[in-house]
């Protein structure tokens, strides 16, 4: 065994900025979106530690900075329908 092992990980610190909205394009259709950013200190991952009698083994590790950022957009759209225009008829 190998002593960083058993070496605690540092605890992550993230901070995060979002913004996010929603809107009506007509009174059927609605558009939602966000942006947002995260900026992390040590954050924690799955990594690898080599040791020598079993290789590569699983372990804890820490990234000391790293960051994430992205976007997201959806979309809905209310759809109606009437039986006669679907071609629907009940006996």
């Amino acid at each position: 065994m190998v002593e960083s092992e058993f070496d605690p990980v540092t605890q992550e610190l993230v901070t995060t900025y979002e913004f996010g909205w929603k809107s009506s394009v007509t009174d059927n259709w609605q558009v939602n979106g966000t942006v947002y950013y995260s900026d992390y200190k040590d954050k924690q991952v799955y990594g690898t530690i080599p040791v020598i009698a079993f290789g590569n083994l699983p372990a804890l590790v820490n990234i000391p900075e790293s960051q994430i950022t992205g976007a997201e957009l959806d979309t809905t759209r209310l759809l109606s329908f009437r039986s006669r225009d679907c071609g629907f008829r009940a006996a």
